[in-house]
């Protein structure tokens, strides 16, 4: 999974359903055993989240928190 860096906050609100819905299914894939390899993928994402310079630091923390449930989407995208 690659988030664009080249994208502004209007372009992830827009996209936010494919971000989170790609980000979820590669979660599930791994298998229980695998701890240490999601461990590296989710903290491969979380660092590319917090480096995408075109969006706020408090947007960085928004997407986030939507991509692991705990801000709904439809509020996410209220969000100016």
């Amino acid at each position: 999974m690659e988030l664009n860096s080249n994208w502004n906050f209007k372009d992830i609100q827009e996209n936010i359903e494919t971000i989170k819905s790609e980000y979820e299914g590669i979660l599930l894939s791994f298998f229980w055993n695998e701890i240490k390899e999601k461990c590296k993928f989710t903290h491969n994402i979380r660092t590319q989240v917090f480096n995408l310079n075109k969006i706020q630091y408090w947007q960085r923390e928004r997407l986030w928190e939507v991509m692991n449930g705990d801000l709904e989407i439809e509020k996410f995208r209220r969000l100016k």
